[in-house]
C-alpha cells in the first residue's frame, strides 16, 4: 500500500512538473498575440472620450454660473467703494479680458492639453532612437519582450536530462515573465491617467471663470504637463531597456550567468520605471523628491509574485534595496556633470543609469556574480556612480585650485 501511495506521488510530480512546464508557456502565448494589454488601454482611452461631451457641456454650465457671480460680486463691490467712471471701466475691461481667456481655456484646453501630452510622447521616442532604444513602447510590446525572454529560458528544458537545471530555469523565466509583467503594467497605469486626466480632468477648466477658483483651472494644465513628462520619462526608460532585452533574445546562450543577469537587469528595470518618472512628475506638481518607496512597494510585488510561484528564494538574492541609492546618486552624478534644470538633471540621470546598467550587466557576467547583499548589479552600480561623481568633484577642486 506504501509502495502505491508513493509511485501515485511519483505519477502526480511528473504531471505538476509538465504542466508547470508547458501551461505558463501557452498562456503567456495568447496574451502576448492577442495584445490584450494594448486592448485594455484603448479600450480606457475609448471609453474616457466618450465621457468628453457630458463633462464639456457640465464644465460649460458651472463657467457661466460662476461668471455670474463674479459679475454680481464685482459690482457690489464697486457700489461699495463708489468709485470713478475711468475705475469702473477699467475694472469691468479687466473682467471681461478675464472671463475671457478662461472661456478659450474651456473650449480649447482639452485640445491643447492632448497636444502636451502627444508631444512629450513624440519627444520621448525620438530621444530614445537616438540613444539606441526603441521609438515606441506599447503594454504588450514590453510584456512580449519578457515572454520572449522567459521561452529562451525555457527552450532547453528536459526533465528526463537535468531535473534540477529545468526547474531552476522554470523558476527564472517566471521571475522574469512577472516582472515584466509588472512594467507592462506600470506602463498602462500611466496610459490610463493620461486619459482620465484629460478628459474627466476638463471640468476643472469650469471653475475659471470666478477669481476665487481660478487657480483649479490652471492646475489641470500644471497635472497635464506632469503626466505627459511622467510619460516622457518612462518611454525614455522602457524604450532604452527593451531594445537591450531583444538584443539578448536574439543572441541568447542558457549559461547560468546569463540567466542571472537577466533577472538582475529586469528587476532593476523595473525599479526605474517604477521611480524615475514619478520623481519627475513630483518635480512639476511641487512635491518632493520620492525617498524609494516606489522601488521597495515594486520589490516587494516581485517578492510575492515568485513567492506564488515557488521562487521566493530567488528574489531574496537580488539586491533590491541597490535601486534606491543607485537612482539617488545617478542625480546626484548629473547634477556634479553640470546638468541644470529638471530636464536637464532628468536626462543626464538617465544617461547615467542607463549606462552603468550596461557596464555593471558586463561585469556581472565577467565575475559570474550576482547573489549577495552588497554585491549585486544595483549596489555596484551606485557605487560606481558614487566614485564617479567624488572623481569629478575632486577634478574640479583641483582645477579651481590651480587656477
Amino acid at each position: 500500500m506504501t509502495r502505491n501511495v508513493h509511485h501515485l506521488y511519483r505519477y502526480f510530480l511528473l504531471i505538476g512538473l509538465l504542466l508547470a512546464a508547458v501551461l505558463p508557456n501557452i498562456a503567456l502565448s495568447q496574451i502576448a498575440e492577442n495584445n490584450l494589454l494594448d486592448t485594455v488601454a484603448l479600450q480606457y482611452k475609448t471609453a474616457a472620450a466618450s465621457w468628453s461631451t457630458v463633462i464639456s457641456n457640465a464644465a460649460l454650465w458651472l463657467f457661466f454660473a460662476l461668471a455670474l457671480l463674479e459679475i454680481v460680486w464685482t459690482g457690489i463691490t464697486l457700489a461699495l467703494r463708489d468709485p470713478e467712471l475711468g475705475e469702473v471701466l477699467a475694472e469691468i475691461t479687466y473682467r471681461v479680458i478675464f472671463i475671457g481667456w478662461f472661456l478659450t481655456l474651456l473650449q480649447f484646453g482639452g485640445q491643447w492639453a492632448k497636444d502636451i501630452v502627444a508631444s512629450l510622447g513624440q519627444l520621448g521616442g525620438q530621444a530614445s532612437i537616438d540613444g539606441g532604444g526603441m521609438g515606441t513602447v506599447s503594454p504588450s510590446d514590453v510584456f512580449d519582450s519578457g515572454v520572449s525572454l522567459a521561452k529562451k529560458m525555457w527552450s532547453t528544458i528536459s526533465f528526463w536530462d537535468n531535473t534540477t537545471d529545468s526547474l531552476g530555469l522554470i523558476l527564472a523565466g517566471g521571475v522574469v515573465a512577472i516582472v515584466f509583467a509588472l512594467i507592462a503594467a506600470k506602463l498602462l497605469m500611466v496610459l490610463v491617467e493620461i486619459w482620465i486626466t484629460l478628459y474627466a480632468g476638463m471640468i476643472l477648466l469650469g471653475f475659471g471663470a470666478s477669481r476665487f477658483t481660478s487657480e483649479h483651472a490652471l492646475k489641470y494644465f500644471i497635472y497635464a504637463f506632469s503626466v505627459g513628462l511622467k510619460y516622457f520619462v518612462i518611454i525614455l526608460i522602457i524604450g532604452i531597456g527593451q531594445s537591450f532585452v531583444n538584443g539578448w533574445v536574439a543572441n541568447w546562450s542558457n549559461t547560468d550567468n546569463q540567466v542571472l543577469v537577466a533577472i538582475g537587469v529586469s528587476v532593476v528595470l523595473l525599479a526605474l520605471v517604477a521611480e524615475i518618472p514619478t520623481i519627475f512628475q513630483n518635480l512639476v506638481s511641487g512635491l518632493s523628491f520620492s525617498t524609494g518607496d516606489s522601488l521597495m512597494r515594486s520589490s516587494g510585488q516581485v517578492a510575492r509574485g515568485v513567492a506564488g510561484a515557488g521562487a521566493g528564494a530567488v528574489a531574496a538574492g537580488i539586491g533590491l534595496a541597490g535601486g534606491a541609492a543607485a537612482v539617488k546618486n545617478a542625480v546626484q552624478l548629473a547634477q556634479t556633470q553640470g546638468a541644470t534644470g529638471m530636464s536637464g538633471v532628468g536626462r543626464q540621470a538617465v544617461s547615467n543609469l542607463v549606462s552603468s546598467m550596461k557596464e555593471q550587466g558586463g561585469e556581472s557576467v565577467r565575475r559570474g556574480s550576482m547573489a549577495g547583499p552588497k554585491s549585486g548589479m544595483s549596489h555596484r552600480m551606485a557605487d560606481a556612480m558614487k566614485a564617479a561623481e567624488k572623481e569629478l568633484k575632486a577634478g574640479n577642486s583641483n582645477s579651481i585650485e590651480k587656477g
